[in-house]
């Protein structure tokens, strides 16, 4: 994954102010120095898993800045169709929206080697 998909102070998103986020994803690197991906995961409106993996040293700067994802995410009917009338599909581009990690989610992921996960 390139960064272009990732969020950038370009895109005028202010970044977030950390605090305890910071220190929770350095400790998490310290006690994992293994783990070389992270999936960030979030669920649609029918429970259906969505998401990106990004590699772990971009892990700053998806606390800072978020990761773009397509709207129409959150406009899917339960066949994985997008909703045109929510206005959030291709009729209006399909556009990204910022989605932003809760750092306290993050998790190494037992059943496969190197990763962690985060919503």
């Amino acid at each position: 994954m390139g960064t272009s998909q990732l969020a950038s102070s370009a895109d005028n998103i202010e970044p977030i102010q950390l605090g305890h986020e910071k220190l929770t994803i350095e400790r998490f690197i310290e006690q994992h120095p293994d783990v070389t991906s992270l999936d960030l995961i979030l669920f649609d409106m029918n429970g259906v898993v969505r998401g990106k993996r990004v590699p772990i040293t971009q892990l700053s700067k998806v606390l800072e800045q978020g990761i773009c994802l397509p709207a129409s995410v959150f406009a899917l009917d339960i066949c994985g169709e997008t909703v045109e009338e929510t206005g959030l599909g291709f009729e209006k581009g399909d556009g990204d929206r910022i989605c932003r990690m809760v750092a306290s989610s993050l998790t190494t992921t037992p059943w496969q080697e190197n990763s962690a996960q985060a919503s």
